[in-house]
């Protein structure tokens, strides 16, 4: 069995072996790019970072739209043997300035029209960055690609996490990390119809997210042709798709949401898609019979678990046939090859036998030390994930959800995701979220916040008695709360049960209860 590779540069070499020069490794949108050009802009970068003084071990910080210049330029970067910290260009200048000052930017990249206000904060706050453009960059003379340095425990990417207690920690992803995301992005892309065949056209939601970037890159060194646009505009997305007849979807369940919400057209209807890989969130099968609906030809699915501890995705669930829709969408293995271990742990820290429930551990070529400056969360080299799951071998378990979002009902645990299915299978019911609401009595009321189907009028008594059909009492939604859309968060749109259980606390208080 071929070794994998162990850093950014190790992938790229293996991709520079493999694939040939007119291969459309991306499409920007809907125009091709191929890998010629995609190696073009990495020796440009490369010669105009060298040129401008970056060495290896200095920090990059880069913030610039999607785009060619935005995907080469962290192997750029990685080639010298520099590190980087890549920011959304929606965030506000001061924001991004003083982000890059923090992580101790040597050197930062933007677009030219942004070139001057960082420069005048920079010299206001007495930030000592240099700033690039990122149009200069891809204008110098390109310099043959050097031989890689970078090994595989040297830090490279910069992000946030905010772990399992809702505070942001920094963390620092080495090579080895991040050559384990891409690898995990291989297996995450080989599914359905391409197990073994990888000759396909996706599009991808938000690729200059951690993950983003790691599955653009993985998949599109596999072979896969990633399609991205500029805009964050679900419509957009589709019309896209449509034009250039993907076959695949790559995205998180809100934004897989919000392509539901869209009207059909004829300018967007992406008869093509046959796949969809998603992540980030848990997937509920609800979810997935609808998109099964909206596009017929549809029939494979791939889900990715992991956080940015484990540099992204390390598990994965696939389904073959709509009738997989129906999950269980949260059984999860681990991805094969990586190297990665797993431990399913009561509260003591004691494994847990086949069948029964405990917080899911990893460690492994995926997983992060620690965060910077701060070990909470680890201990004897694992990672404790803060996610609870049911243990079904040494490779696989079932998500149950976030410890502190799991329900203490009456001294029983309650699991969020289970509820929500039963509630999503409930009649006129288009999807929902379950939390926990702080009860004097109860502990936590099991709550379900519902929006309907359109064109029906579901109750709380229906919902109910279709859930009690399926689960015992003390799992039976306490209320159900009808409303029009669920609150997401910030960046990819993660649900927002935070919200969620502020807005329920809200409606006992004004009940005086």
């Amino acid at each position: 069995m071929t070794p994998l590779p162990q850093t950014l540069d190790q992938h790229y070499d293996a991709a520079l072996r493999k694939l040939k020069a007119h291969h459309t490794i991306l499409m920007d949108e809907g125009n091709p790019i191929s890998f010629q050009e995609f190696q073009l802009s990495v020796r440009r970068q490369v010669a105009a970072l060298k040129l401008a003084g970056v060495a290896a071990g200095q920090m990059v910080g880069y913030s610039v739209p999607n785009g060619l210049a935005a995907f080469t330029l962290p192997l750029a970067i990685s080639r010298i043997g520099a590190a980087c910290l890549p920011m959304y260009v929606m965030v506000p200048d001061e924001f991004r300035c003083a982000a890059f000052a923090q992580a101790r930017a040597t050197f930062v990249v933007v677009p030219g029209e942004s070139a001057d206000n960082f420069r005048q904060i920079a010299a206001a706050k007495g930030m000592t960055f240099s700033v690039l453009t990122s149009e200069e960059l891809l204008q110098a003379d390109p310099e043959e690609l050097p031989p890689a340095i970078s090994v595989p425990d040297q830090p490279f990417l910069f992000a946030t996490s905010s772990g399992t207690t809702g505070q942001p920690k920094p963390v620092f992803m080495t090579q080895r990390n991040v050559a384990s995301a891409l690898s995990a992005a291989y297996n995450l892309s080989s599914y359905g119809p391409w197990r073994t065949d990888s000759d396909y056209r996706a599009m991808i939601a938000f690729p200059q997210s951690t993950s983003g970037i790691m599955i653009l890159l993985g998949t599109a060194f596999l072979g896969v042709c990633q399609v991205f646009t500029r805009s964050l505009s679900p419509a957009r997305f589709l019309e896209i798709a449509h034009a250039v007849d993907a076959e695949a979807f790559s995205a998180p369940p809100a934004w897989l949401e919000a392509l539901l919400s869209i009207p059909v057209n004829a300018t967007n209807r992406v008869p093509s898609l046959r796949a969809v890989a998603a992540g980030m969130d848990f997937v509920s099968p609800l979810l997935l019979q609808r998109l099964g609906e909206r596009f017929p030809a549809m029939d494979s699915v791939a889900n990715g678990y992991g956080l940015v501890e484990t540099a992204t995705v390390f598990m994965i669930w696939k389904g073959d046939g709509k009738e997989s829709f129906a999950g269980p969408t949260g059984r999860l293995t681990l991805c094969e090859g990586l190297g990665n271990e797993i431990r399913v742990v009561t509260e003591n820290g004691e494994d847990v036998a086949v069948g029964e429930e405990g917080e899911l551990w990893t460690k492994g070529p995926s997983v992060i030390t620690s965060y910077l400056g701060n070990t909470q969360g680890f201990q004897d080299g694992w990672f404790r994930t803060g996610d609870y799951v049911v243990r079904e071998s040494d490779t696989t378990v079932e998500l149950r959800g976030r410890r502190k979002y799991l329900i203490k009902r009456g001294g029983k645990s309650v699991s969020p995701l289970v509820v929500q299915e039963a509630v999503d299978r409930s009649p006129g019911i288009l999807r929902s979220v379950v939390v926990g609401i702080p009860h004097a009595l109860y502990g936590e009321m099991v709550w379900a916040f519902a929006v309907a189907q359109p064109g029906s009028d579901p109750s709380t008594a229906s919902v109910m008695k279709s859930v009690r059909a399926e689960l015992p009492s003390h799992m039976v939604p306490d209320r159900v709360e009808f409303v029009e859309t669920i609150p997401l968060g910030k960046g990819v749109g993660k649900v927002d049960r935070e919200a969620l259980i502020v807005q329920g606390k809200a409606i006992l208080e004004k009940l005086g209860v």
